[in-house]
């Protein structure tokens, strides 16, 4: 008995909302000229087999179609229908429908209203609503930007209300699940007797506008009170209510119907939006409590019909933005050629906290350029988001969450400094990126993103990055390829200091650290001068402070600076007395700095680097310097050259620097722990393979050190020279002796960048005419007295020799010298090699070395070796 009534009272219910409305129109019975007559371009629409209205319309040249029916409009209306189009709208081809005109003729001049869906070049076109005045259209509200961008089906309700208020809901997947998207008053136009559709179209989507379920009548009767849909922490004091439909004004702004626990209370102030009366801001006295789950309750809250809510309550958490709450976690600087992303650039955030983010008023910034902020678009919890440019941001639609950003930086292929902020201009993450991060050769050259390994270890630059492994290029919009554990557990280092002036330093780290654990009590410096009376930072993640001293430095003291209770990114501490020293550099002459080892000719995927050597007793300043590669045709003419150091570095006697453009390469290609004497070159000169030059100049022009080079000059009985490295042997001898250079071991992996060479000699001449540092010598390539060293010194200069090479058999085997001009002293090697080109085996050999002059001066010297191999 019960279900005989309910059933006979939904029937009832069903036919009397049927009888309510004017206008209903689903083209089930598969014409638009029986139940409901439409008129118009009635050849240019069909009811196709999924009973839509489609436009079929002029192929050849395209056109502006339409159709209407009539319909006698209140002022008091609820309009619904669905529209789709199956192309991207564009100031071409767009439709329109029209709720209510005063004219048969939607392509003529009228009076009324109509909702537009597309209508834009780029990608924010949004439904909108038209007054027409005549033929004048006049924009009456907007809709969400984008919404009818890409190829839109939509659900579309419009109401009209007796107080001419105009309120546009969209179902954005072509449903019935409205979102409110604008609300406007106008009154300019009443009442109408004519709705309908106009396609405007070109030739190729003369087929691709659909419509259906038109519904149009007096507002239904509303007996639901209005229900709390969300509420948004704004500020650290305010808070945005969103209700399901417009509230009454009254009881809306009512401060005793709202409440918070937690001792927070009744706000000062609520007050209903302008532009959206489902909205409420509540402003409170004091800051919410950060980090406690608060609960809102709301009461007596109505509708414009009268209908008021009971009590409801709703949980919220404040939560203040922290440094790497939110971290770049993808960088897509270079999208071409295109592997399978689109051809856009993007970065993808992160969001690294157990809790919602509200990204409203956030912006991004590269080196040189600021974007606009951020629209309204919550960032959940363990999720990512895309931020491109706005224009693009259809292209990534597919892949996930996307913010479409006015101004998006252009992200430079080479590198570029980002910077997310805050609404309230706090630093979340910076990101100094190069191409040397991708750490492949190929894929640094386009179309594969640069992703980061561990989000948590947001610091680590090229230790943490590398380019994507997924087969399109990237991965928007979920985890990373690359995805892994890689912790930071290293604690920070101090790199280096310079004096930028008598008191000021600046001093380097090995990381980036945290500026919030600095002060000036972390510093002391020796010899009088104690703790800084200031520090200079800029931003909250560096690797680098200033420091300005209570009392100016001397250039005749040697300084150390102590560090203590420093903290990098990952919560590491410095360790205990960690110390650098620096001091006030000197002027750098010729002969100070020599060309210490090169490599030319890397394997395969690897790097160019030139090693110097600090040969005086001087500090020195490597920003004073270029290093230049001259060209091999006219060696007057630079081909490329670089700053040795942007900023300031002290060079200290006795030292080496390493010179390349990426220093993770070469220390993992030649198992390189400590890279703090490695100094990443921006635009390092890529020398030849064969023979080239290597400059080392001041900014003044003076020449310091010059080495003209040639594969030649490699061990001969290498098989392959990519990636050996030639090693200067002396640093007393001069630097464009051939025989002062030498392949680099094989055993201690063909190169010894940043420390001392593997056929380094420090031998002192003899005073005696000729002498061999070695009577037994090993050419195994294991960097233990692999070059028989000849020393030599005459008395007086003009001296010419002759050095060969015999076994005991007395057959000459090797010519060392050849009637050459020698200096007053000096020294030459033999490589174990006959002047054939085969290796010599063990054994013992005799050295014959004869020097004259023009004086008639004859000098013969007979020495004795053994030659000893590990492997025969």
């Amino acid at each position: 008995m019960k279900r005989t009534f309910l059933l006979i009272s939904i029937f009832l219910l069903q036919q009397c909302i049927v009888e309510a409305q004017d206008f209903v129109d689903d083209f089930a019975d598969g014409d638009f000229s029986t139940s409901i007559v439409w008129d118009g371009n009635t050849d240019n629409f069909i009811i196709n087999p999924e009973f839509n209205l489609q436009l079929n319309g002029d192929c050849a040249s395209g056109g502006s179609n339409y159709l209407s029916a009539v319909f006698t409009s209140l002022d008091s209306v609820t309009w619904t229908f669905n529209v789709q189009c199956s192309f991207d709208p564009s100031s071409s081809n767009y439709a329109k429908v029209y709720l209510q005109s005063n004219s048969a003729d939607l392509n003529g001049a009228l009076n009324g209203y109509y909702v537009r869906i597309g209508g834009e070049s780029g990608s924010t076109d949004a439904v909108e609503i038209y007054k027409q005045e005549g033929t004048t259209s006049t924009l009456v509200l907007r809709g969400i930007d984008g919404n009818a961008a890409v190829s839109p089906h939509l659900g579309i309700k419009v109401i009209r209300t007796n107080s001419a208020e105009w309120n546009l809901y969209v179902d954005v997947s072509g449903g019935t699940d409205y979102v409110l998207e604008g609300t406007a008053i106008d009154d300019a136009i009443n009442g109408g007797a004519f709705l309908g559709v106009v396609c405007n179209y070109t030739s190729t989507r003369c087929q691709s506008f659909y419509f259906d379920d038109f519904i149009a009548g007096p507002i239904f009767a509303d007996y639901d009170a209005p229900v709390l849909q969300s509420v948004s922490v704004i500020s650290p004091e305010s808070l945005e209510l969103l209700f399901n439909e417009t509230v009454e004004l009254i009881s809306a702004e009512t401060i005793t119907n709202y409440s918070v626990d937690a001792g927070v209370g009744n706000p000062l102030n609520a007050a209903r939006d302008f532009s959206n009366p489902a909205k409420v801001l509540l402003t409170f006295a004091d800051e919410f409590p950060q980090e406690i789950l608060l609960h809102l309750s709301v009461d007596n809250i109505a509708d414009e019909a009268g209908n008021s809510m009971s009590l409801q309550t709703m949980e919220f958490l404040y939560i203040t933005n922290n440094l790497f709450d939110v971290v770049f976690n993808e960088i897509f600087a270079d999208p071409s050629p295109v592997i399978g992303l689109p051809e856009a650039e993007y970065i993808e955030l992160y969001n690294t906290t157990p809790f919602d983010i509200s990204l409203l008023d956030w912006f991004l910034t590269d080196a040189t350029e600021i974007s606009d902020a951020f629209p309204e678009i919550i960032l959940p919890t363990d999720s990512f988001i895309i931020v491109t440019d706005d224009a693009n941001a259809a292209l990534f639609s597919a892949y996930g969450l996307v913010i479409g950003v006015n101004n998006f930086p252009s992200l430079n292929n080479e590198g570029d400094n980002l910077t997310l902020f805050s609404s309230e201009g706090i630093v979340m993450h910076n990101v100094q990126f190069t191409a040397t991060w991708y750490q492949n050769t190929i894929k640094e050259n386009g179309g594969y993103s640069l992703e980061m390994i561990d989000v948590f270890n947001p610091c680590q630059g090229i230790n943490n990055w590398i380019a994507s492994n997924d087969l399109s290029g990237g991965t928007p919009g979920k985890k990373n390829s690359v995805a892994a554990l890689n912790p930071d557990n290293v604690s920070p280092m101090l790199l280096s200091v310079y004096p930028q002036s008598n008191d000021t330093i600046i001093v380097y780290f090995d990381e980036e650290i945290l500026s919030s654990t600095l002060s000036t009590t972390v510093f002391t410096i020796d010899n009088g001068i104690g703790n800084p009376i200031a520090i200079i930072v800029e931003g909250s993640i560096i690797n680098s402070v200033t420091l300005l001293l209570s009392t100016p430095i001397s250039s005749s003291i040697l300084y150390t600076l102590t560090v203590s209770d420093i903290s990098d990114c990952s919560g590491n501490i410095i360790m205990l007395g960690n110390t650098i020293q620096f001091g006030i550099s000197e002027e750098t002459f010729p002969g100070d700095i020599v060309i210490n080892e090169v490599l030319f000719n890397p394997a395969t995927g690897g790097y160019d680097y030139v090693e110097l050597y600090n040969n005086s007793k001087k500090i020195l300043d490597l920003s004073d310097l270029y290093i230049i590669e001259l060209n091999m045709d006219d060696t007057s003419m630079i081909s490329e050259f670089a700053n040795v150091s942007v900023s300031g570095r002290l060079f200290f006697p006795g030292t080496y620097v390493l010179l390349t453009e990426d220093i993770s390469n070469v220390a993992q290609q030649y198992n390189r722990n400590d890279i703090s004497n490695f100094i990443a070159i921006t635009g390092m000169p890529n020398y030849p393979d064969d023979a080239g030059v290597v400059l080392i100049q001041t900014k003044t022009f003076v020449n310091i050190d010059r080495l003209e080079y040639s594969d030649e000059w490699q061990f001969e009985l290498l098989e392959d020279d990519d990636g050996v490295a030639l090693e200067r042997v002396s640093f007393s001898s001069p630097t464009q002796d051939a025989n002062n250079w030498h392949s680099a071991a094989e055993l201690i992996g063909y190169g010894t960048p940043g420390y001392q060479n593997s056929n380094y000699n420090a031998a002192v001449i003899a005073d005696n005419l000729l002498h061999i540092e070695y009577s037994v010598f090993s050419p195994d390539g294991d960097g233990y007295q692999d070059l028989l060293m000849i020393t030599y010194q005459t008395q007086a200069e003009g001296f010419v020799a002759n050095i060969r090479i015999f076994d005991d058999a007395g057959r000459p085997l090797a010519t060392i010298l050849n009637n050459e001009t020698l200096a007053r002293k000096g020294f030459v090697t033999w490589d174990g090699v006959y002047d054939d080109g085969r290796r010599a085996p063990m054994g013992i050999y005799f050295l014959y070395a004869e020097f004259f002059n023009l004086d008639g001066i004859v000098t013969k010297q007979r020495k004795k070796f053994t030659l000893i191999r590990k492997y025969e």
